[in-house]
């Protein structure tokens, strides 16, 4: 006897995208190419899909009568025949006897049907089930969960990195980590009845904005077989099952500066305006980081950049900017800098040329690492006619790199901490500095050496730019010359 379910269309097309974010379609195994349809003993349908370590299903088409029964379906047919389909439809699959699926729909009254082979049900995988209780979630849970995650890393290396660490240590005040070693990111505020802290891996299907929009979540962390755990994450219609990461995060906490003595920025909306329009387009001279500079200096904040080392900066006054504290400079990727801007994160700490600065606001925060050259330190702050005179601070190491692992290059990211790198102490007491050790004064040759091949390197770009600008122009200039020879030729065949 044939298996037949009936599904509203509209439904689907709403589903299909969800799904989409859990299928492969490179997969070797047929199955993890294939959606599985049921139809429960209530009549309530289901549409699941997997790649083996997650399982997304979603609930939310309308029950119907009939058996209990199930199928596979491979997902390429299912989606085409799908958006083919007219909303106000309902599609039809049909198993039969040969492990066959029939879906059949009708478009302008005319009927539709598609055949295709499905894989064997008994392959379809069977992931844990989650059946402890849950821990209700709003949506600014899942606001700073998609802010962690979009501060993950993706080193191999550093699995516990490559998820969003739930900290459940404090039980008045859990927070919620995102680190790739170059930024951090920490939210706090939650209180969540969860048992342990857990690290919630980055799935495509949790940064799916309909997720996010599908009501309250709830969360649910399960012990499983050979120290896994796994994670459900239910919303109204949507229901995913996935492995947590397994490892001991870092210490996150060791990498927040201590807010004494720091200098505070308070960004009024048209200076992040100005912030947001101004630091893509500052001329920056490695792409890779994409350092520019931010300058407290006579009670104002400066946005510097430069395209060389050895340049003057580029600089532009941020108006409407409050600061309070000493004068400071800093290095960083601009990229942290829009990114904490468009979060909201509107106050800034800094410190020192080699303490990360913290974006801030509202429980949420976001570690910067700073940027130093070894070979251009940052250049004193001048002092205002009207201030007295303060005295240079003293570079000093960041409490969570031990002074052994200090970097030297420009970025060396860390995934367990935040990077610094530190400059040339200066001479203390009046004392002349200690003269540099030969492995010192190779690494410094070294550096100069990278900076000589980088600027020959962008003269070459210069160059085969000009060389490709001339052969556009000769093939111009053939192309106008073969018109000319065409007319020539046909004026010589005009007779009078």
């Amino acid at each position: 006897m044939n298996q037949t379910i009936e599904l509203p269309v509209n439904g689907l097309k709403s589903a299909l995208p969800g799904l989409s974010k859990v299928v492969s379609r490179s997969a070797c195994l047929p199955v993890l190419r294939s959606v599985r349809v049921a139809r429960g003993k209530t009549g309530h349908i289901t549409v699941q899909a997997t790649d083996l370590d997650s399982l997304v299903t979603y609930h939310g088409l309308e029950p119907q009568t009939g058996p209990a029964c199930e199928l596979l379906v491979p997902f390429e047919p299912f989606r085409n025949i799908v958006k083919a389909c007219p909303a106000q439809e309902r599609l039809h699959l049909v198993l039969d006897q040969k492990d066959r699926v029939t879906l059949c729909c009708f478009i302008g009254g005319t009927p539709i049907e598609k055949t295709v082979e499905v894989p064997f049900l008994d392959d379809w995988p069977k992931l844990p089930s989650v059946t402890e209780p849950g821990a209700r979630v709003n949506d600014d849970f899942k606001q700073a969960l998609r802010e962690a995650l979009d501060c993950v890393g993706s080193d191999s290396s550093r699995l516990v990195t490559q998820g969003a660490f739930i900290d459940v240590t404090e039980r008045k005040a859990n927070y919620l980590v995102g680190t790739d070693g170059a930024h951090l990111y920490a939210a706090n505020s939650f209180t969540l009845d969860l048992r342990k802290s857990v690290i919630v891996p980055c799935r495509k299907f949790l940064l799916w904005p309909p997720f996010a929009q599908d009501g309250d979540w709830t969360l649910t962390v399960q012990p499983g077989s050979r120290d896994d755990v796994w994670l459900r994450v239910a919303s109204a219609r949507w229901t995913l099952v996935t492995k947590a990461i397994q490892g001991t995060y870092p210490k996150w906490r060791n990498v927040l500066p201590a807010g004494q003595d720091a200098t505070r920025i308070v960004l009024s909306d048209s200076a992040v305006a100005q912030l947001l329009e101004t630091a893509p387009r500052l001329p920056v001279g490695d792409e890779v980081n994409q350092s520019i500079g931010i300058e407290v200096r006579d009670g104002k904040l400066w946005l510097k950049g430069r395209a060389k080392a050895q340049t003057e900066w580029t600089e532009f006054e941020i108006l409407g900017a409050t600061v309070r504290g000493k004068p400071c400079f800093v290095r960083f990727n601009r990229l942290y800098l829009v990114k904490a801007l468009r979060w909201g994160l509107h106050d800034i700490e800094l410190h020192d040329p080699t303490t990360p600065l913290v974006f801030s606001h509202a429980g949420r925060r976001l570690v910067v690492s700073i940027i130093g050259d070894a070979q251009n330190p940052p250049a004193p702050t001048p002092q205002s006619p009207a201030s007295p005179a303060q005295p240079e601070p003293t570079p000093v190491t960041s409490p969570s790199v031990p002074r052994s692992e200090t970097p030297t290059e420009e970025r060396n990211p860390m995934p367990a901490t935040i990077a610094t790198t530190t400059p040339r102490q200066p001479p203390v007491n009046g004392e002349p500095e200690a003269r540099p050790s030969a492995l010192r004064a190779a690494l410094d040759r070294l550096e100069a050496t990278k900076n000589s091949l980088r600027d020959l390197l962008g003269q070459v770009n210069e160059t085969v730019n000009l060389l490709k600008a001339a052969e556009k122009e000769k093939r111009t200039t053939e192309q106008e010359i073969e018109s000319v020879r065409r007319t020539l030729r046909g004026l010589q065949k005009v007779q009078l």
